[in-house]
């Protein structure tokens, strides 16, 4: 019979994954950064690559990013088509370059903020 010695796991290697479990856990639930000149917005309808944002139609610019209200990256036929909260970033050629779908506490705090 075979037997295997396993050493036990260093100390130093658990104090630091706890510290960056803790780290990674106080990073997620920050406020998140939107630019200076991004507009509060009501999406209204999505047609990929196009979104109706309060009333009129916008086209996303090429390699545009959509956030969730968790921070992750959505593509963009999973854009809800309508109803949510956004904050919107248009880039200097006038497509939506940033879009951010936001929860009710973070669409109080962004229109009481600006």
């Amino acid at each position: 019979m075979l037997l295997c010695y396993v050493e036990p796991m260093n100390p130093r290697f658990v104090l630091a994954a706890g510290v960056a479990l803790f780290l990674a856990v106080g990073i997620s639930e920050a406020a998140r950064p939107f630019p200076k000149d991004a507009q509060l917005a009501t999406l209204e309808g999505s047609d990929p690559p196009n979104v109706n944002l309060d009333g009129q139609w916008k086209q996303l610019a090429p390699g545009a990013l959509v956030y969730d209200t968790a921070n992750r990256i959505l593509p963009p036929p999973s854009i809800p088509t309508q109803g949510a909260v956004v904050v919107q970033y248009e880039a200097t050629t006038g497509f939506v370059a940033r879009l951010w779908i936001l929860s009710d506490d973070e669409a109080a705090g962004f229109a009481a903020s600006r």
